[in-house]
C-alpha cells in the first residue's frame, strides 16, 4: 500500500478532525488570555500567586471568566479573597449533604424496587 497525502489524510483525519480541534484550542487559549489581561488589570500581575491553593492546577476558560468578573466586582484583594475561601468552606460543607442525599435516594429506590423482599 502507497502513502501519500489524500491516505494520510483519510486515515489520521487531518482536515476534518485535527484541524477543526487545533482551531478551537487557539480560540480557547485567546480567550483565556484575555481574561488573565482582566485579571492582571483588576489584581495586578502577580494575581495567581496571590490566589495560591484558591487557584485549581488546571484552570479552565469558563473559571478564569468568571474570576475576571468577579475580579472586577470586588477589586480589593484583601475582601476579595476572604469572600472566596468562604464560598470554596461552604461547598466543602454541602458536598458531604450532597451524598448523604443521594446515598438515602439510592435506598429509597432500593427498597421500593424489593417492595421488603431480600433479592437472592
Amino acid at each position: 500500500m502507497e502513502v501519500d497525502c489524500t491516505t494520510t489524510d483519510t486515515e489520521l483525519g487531518f482536515t476534518t478532525t485535527l484541524l477543526p480541534l487545533a482551531d478551537l484550542h487557539a480560540e480557547t487559549e485567546k480567550r483565556k488570555a484575555r481574561a488573565k489581561e482582566r485579571l492582571e488589570a483588576t489584581w495586578g500581575e502577580n494575581w495567581e500567586d496571590e490566589l495560591g491553593d484558591l487557584m485549581p492546577p488546571w484552570p479552565a476558560e469558563e473559571f478564569l471568566r468568571g474570576l475576571a468578573v468577579f475580579s472586577e466586582k470586588h477589586v480589593d484583594w484583601a475582601v476579595a479573597k476572604t469572600i472566596l475561601q468562604d464560598r470554596i468552606n461552604v461547598r466543602n460543607l454541602c458536598f458531604p449533604q450532597f451524598l448523604i442525599m443521594l446515598f438515602l435516594h439510592i435506598s429509597l429506590r432500593l427498597r421500593i424496587s424489593y417492595r421488603g423482599r431480600i433479592p437472592s
